[in-house]
Formats: structure tokens, sequence, C-alpha cells
């Protein structure tokens, strides 16, 4: 969206949390959007299936850190230009530097930050990239699931921390998926002031995992009762069929092995 003053929209949250459909019903997040869609937002993801595009022998962990690099490298470039428009970016933030350099050229060039900060527990992510087309969406490894889902809520304090201090952010919402797999509002910023709305939600986006977590999660058995449990207590975004396919290994070895699939362009 050009014209008007420079906005910054950010999508911060690990892979699978809702991010794109948390934005498509903000009615904030619409301005940056076009027909509703996040087309054109600065996004990692979106980088690493278009690297992929039209090869038939590249996997999803051979452009990942590639288009970590060329998207850090285009959105530097655009966030330092004087151009006035509104850019969405949808990224992790797991390291809270990222969101500093964007205050910090807000502040040197002018400028607002709108920020919807997605939490969601690390097997909801697992299953849904798990569920994903290889041939349009990036299947990450379990291990660069987990990581992300530990560093950002190792590091949320301290992104909060600069959210209350900085003036040029001036929305920011928390969404925290409950017991019941609803992304509920647990914090946010309006009008320059910070509100914590549930404290236990708040509290659970803000703890730094224990390693026991992450491995007790990506040793998780893909087994009958593993599938009963989905099918008695279905996750939005996790189709129990697919995941069905990987019946016998762990969360983990399904999803290194996903992403070993190679993608298939006719």
């Amino acid at each position: 969206v050009t014209g008007g003053e420079r906005v910054f929209f950010c999508l911060g949250g690990n892979c699978g949390v809702g991010k794109t459909h948390s934005a498509k019903s903000d009615p904030i997040f619409q301005a940056a959007l076009k027909d509703g869609e996040p087309v054109g937002s600065f996004a990692p993801d979106i980088l690493k299936t278009s690297l992929r595009k039209g090869v038939n022998k590249i996997t999803a962990p051979q452009v990942h850190t590639e288009g970590i690099v060329l998207t850090r490298k285009l959105t530097s470039e655009l966030e330092h230009s004087g151009i006035e428009c509104a850019m969405l970016f949808d990224e992790t933030f797991k390291d809270p530097a990222r969101l500093q350099e964007m205050v910090d050229v807000c502040a040197e060039k002018g400028g607002t930050i709108h920020f919807k900060d997605i939490d969601g527990p690390l097997m909801v992510s697992a299953l849904r990239v798990l569920c994903r087309d290889p041939n349009t969406d990036p299947c990450m490894q379990y291990r660069t699931i987990a990581l992300g889902y530990q560093k950002i809520r190792e590091n949320r304090s301290l992104l909060v921390e600069n959210v209350k201090k900085n003036e040029v952010i001036r929305n920011y919402q928390m969404y925290v998926v409950n017991d019941d797999y609803e992304s509920v509002l647990a914090a946010e910023k309006v009008d320059g002031k910070f509100h914590i709305i549930d404290q236990n939600l708040y509290e659970r986006a803000t703890q730094a995992p224990k390693q026991e977590e992450l491995d007790a999660i990506g040793t998780t058995p893909i087994d009958d009762n593993f599938l009963r449990d989905l099918e008695e207590h279905p996750i939005p975004g996790v189709r129990v069929d697919e995941v069905a396919k990987h019946r016998g290994k762990t969360v983990e070895q399904a999803l290194n092995d996903k992403s070993l699939v190679l993608p298939f362009w006719e």
C-alpha cells in the first residue's frame, strides 16, 4: 500500500500458529492486505517457496537459510528507503533485535509500527506443518520448528518491554492459543498503555520451555492412540488423514521425512 506515512505491519510468531488468518480478520491489518490476502508480504516462507518453484530436486531444508538471508536483505533495503508506504512483515521475530531495527528506522525516518504477536503450542505448529503441501508451502524439519518455539518464548518478555517503551509501536496485540485451541487476546497496547488481559495465558506465552518438553513432543509416536485422540479432540488446520500417512513414526521423524520430499512441477 503506497502513499501516506510509513507503516510497518508486523506479524510475529512461530510457523503454523495462524498469523495469516489472524491478519485477515483484523481491521487494522486489513490496510496492509490486497483483496483480503497478504499479497507481497515480506515473509521468508514465501521466498523459500519461490526459490523451489520449477526445480524438482531441491528440498525445503536446502532453501531454508537462503530464504531467510534474501528476505532480510530485501526488507532491510526497503525499510531504510525513503518510500512512504505500508509494509507487511510475516516473521517469527524470535530475536528482539529484529523489532528494535524497525523501531530505529521509524524513529529516524518517521513511521509507526502495528504488531500482532501470535503464540501457539509446539505440537500444533508441528502438526500443521506436517499437513502442508510440499509443492506450495515450506515443510521445515522438527528442530527448526522447535527452535523457533523455544526462542520466541524465551525472548518474548524482552520484546514486550520494547513494545511498552517505544511510542512508534502504536498498537500491539498478543494472542495465545488456549487449551481448546482458540486464539485468545492475552495482552495489548492501546493508546500508549500496555494491559494484560489474561494473566495465565500471558505467562504461558512468556515462559521459556524446558528441553524436556521439546524432546517429549518430538518423540511422540504417531500411533493409533495418537490418531484417535486427534479425532476426538480436533485441532484446526490439522487433517487426521494426512497425519495418519506417517503412522509408525515419531513426530520428529515424520517432519524430517516430509522436509525431504521433492516437489513435483508439471
